[in-house]
């Protein structure tokens, strides 16, 4: 690893550590690729520097590709029993992205099935408990025809967003969730003639801006502005430029419920990974607007675009975390590069440019 990306970790771990708050004595688990056992070594330092006792739960996507193959449907449904108990003691969760999308390119769907539902016990645990974790991006974990930059362009956007002016983030999303609070309802205009209506009466304005709140959830890099909706008032369509090496996909929705899904290219890669969960994948989990300043360009990497000032990103699936009522074994992100975001007073995207009066 080189010796600035190796600073650079440092100053995102010892931030990692601080905003959740670990003290003597707190359990960390740190979750990571094999591939990526540096990130979580150096981040475990941060964490006993602390007084934490850090946890490294290590283990590539391939090993669970392989374990999912492998092992019986009925030892697939039973969590792990040292998770289990795991869950039940820890005092936060750091963990280093990974790539789980292609276990459903790869694995019985039956089989993967059963594994998610039983990983979704661990998850529940974690929630009762109110358990907080931090999300850190890394800019290995998509392979390379995921993406649509090289990855040396990659580790330059992610560097950017990663030291971007903080205060400056924060005030961004200051002023659009002040925005945001002052009305009920958004349209989102994308693609050649894509509308989508949202409401959102009541629901709390949440800030990703670096720090831990009632979501109990941090993400690096961050900057975003984001909210559930009322579930069932989602209508009509989105569009997303890409998805993996999924392009031009299309959702569509009645009522609150994903009623069609179209792409240009590969949609059954997507019809995959949603055929894989159960429970409310089909609705709507919040959405967000990007307000970060250091990124450049659309990477293709869906946790660091997001952040992209005036970026729109929907999330699909569970959001009880949020304050929704959605209840999933999904939870995942996609971003529309050059949306149009309407409120009754004026736009607050245009074209996929943040519009800050």
């Amino acid at each position: 690893m080189a010796s600035m990306e190796n600073h650079l970790l440092g100053q995102v771990a010892a931030k990692a550590v601080a905003a959740l708050g670990i003290r003597e004595g707190h359990l960390v688990e740190i979750r990571a690729d094999i591939a990526a056992h540096q990130w979580a070594e150096i981040i475990a330092v941060f964490v006993e520097r602390d007084g934490g006792i850090p946890f490294l739960n290590l283990a590539s996507v391939q090993y669970y590709k392989e374990r999912i193959v492998s092992l019986p449907l009925d030892q697939l449904s039973t969590p792990p029993p040292f998770l289990v108990e795991m869950s039940r003691r820890v005092n936060a969760i750091i963990v280093v992205e990974r790539d789980w999308s292609q276990l459903s390119r790869t694995c019985p769907p039956d089989k993967l099935a059963a594994w998610i539902k039983a990983m979704g016990v661990i998850v529940e645990q974690l929630e009762v408990r109110q358990v907080p974790d931090c999300q850190i991006v890394h800019p290995d974990a998509l392979p390379e025809e995921h993406l649509s930059v090289s990855r040396e362009e990659l580790r330059r956007n992610l560097e950017s967003a990663l030291i971007a002016d903080s205060n400056k983030i924060q005030a961004r999303a200051e002023y659009m969730a002040s925005r945001l609070a002052l009305h009920r309802q958004l349209e989102i205009f994308s693609g050649d003639s894509r509308r989508l209506a949202v409401q959102f009466e009541g629901r709390p304005i949440r800030k990703g801006d670096g720090k831990l709140h009632e979501d109990r959830v941090v993400n690096f890099p961050y900057g975003s502005v984001y909210f559930t909706l009322i579930e069932d008032s989602v209508e009509g369509s989105i569009y997303f430029e890409k998805w993996q090496d999924v392009d031009g996909l299309v959702l569509s929705f009645q009522q609150g419920r994903l009623c069609e899904v179209k792409a240009d290219r590969n949609v059954h890669h997507f019809e995959k990974l949603l055929a894989a969960h159960t429970g409310d994948k089909d609705r709507v989990s919040h959405i967000g607007i990007g307000v970060n300043p250091g990124l450049s360009v659309y990477t293709g990497h869906i946790a660091l675009d997001e952040c992209r000032a005036g970026s729109v990103f929907l999330a699909l699936g569970e959001n009880r975390y949020l304050g929704g009522t959605n209840a999933s074994t999904l939870n995942l992100d996609l971003v529309s590069q050059k949306a149009t975001v309407k409120e009754p007073n004026g736009a607050l995207i245009v074209d996929g440019k943040l519009m800050l009066g």
